[in-house]
């Protein structure tokens, strides 16, 4: 990050500043402007008062849901549809399934961001839509992360970037399965979804 001290921040109406030195605990981070504390820090707080208040927080959370359910759509709505907050969201997905199943996990944001940005599926080649449908309905466009052997974990060379809708096709019988039956069906019917072709 480029260095700005706090009044040049300030004067250009920015809300961080970075001094490339590092706070009073050592963080190397851009620093409020508000307050003069690292971001670091202030992560750290917040985490801190959650694991100490995790049943206020979850009140208060689903309290402010069901009081701004539109807000909160279209606030979900832009968070997944951009690729850099989607790639957070995955990485957090990944690590909690992870440590559930006990598997392995060495993924990290900037290997998901990179297949989130190439932006198309790794089986098909057919673009991803990260845009959710209308009332929260999944998109079966959008890329969703597949382990190739599930007992492998999510390592990356066990995880390939699809599309949803053939995750989920894959989920409970594998892929030759989906494979067989998709063959027949397109031969039955073969001028079904001609539009991705």
């Amino acid at each position: 990050m480029e260095i700005i001290q706090k009044a040049e921040a300030k004067e250009k109406g920015l809300k961080a500043f970075f001094t490339g030195l590092p706070c009073p605990q050592g963080h190397i981070e851009p620093r409020s402007v508000a307050n003069g504390v690292c971001y670091e820090c202030s992560r750290q707080k917040s985490r801190e008062w959650y694991a100490n208040n995790k049943e206020k927080a979850i009140a208060w959370k689903r309290n402010w849901i069901a009081q701004n359910k539109e807000q909160f759509a279209d606030r979900r709505k832009r968070y997944r549809s951009r690729a850099e907050t989607r790639a957070k969201e995955m990485l957090a997905m990944a690590k909690f399934a992870s440590k559930k199943k006990n598997v392995a996990c060495d993924l990290d944001y900037e290997w998901i961001l990179s297949k989130l940005t190439t932006g198309t599926c790794e089986m098909t080649g057919v673009k991803f839509d990260l845009e959710p449908l209308p009332e929260g309905r999944q998109n079966p466009y959008t890329a969703s992360m597949d382990r190739i052997k599930p007992e492998l974990g999510y390592v990356k060379t066990n995880v390939r970037m699809i599309l949803w809708a053939l995750n989920a096709a894959f989920n409970s019988y594998g892929e030759h399965v989906y494979a067989d039956i998709a063959r027949v069906f397109l031969a039955k019917n073969p001028t079904t979804g001609t539009s991705l072709t």
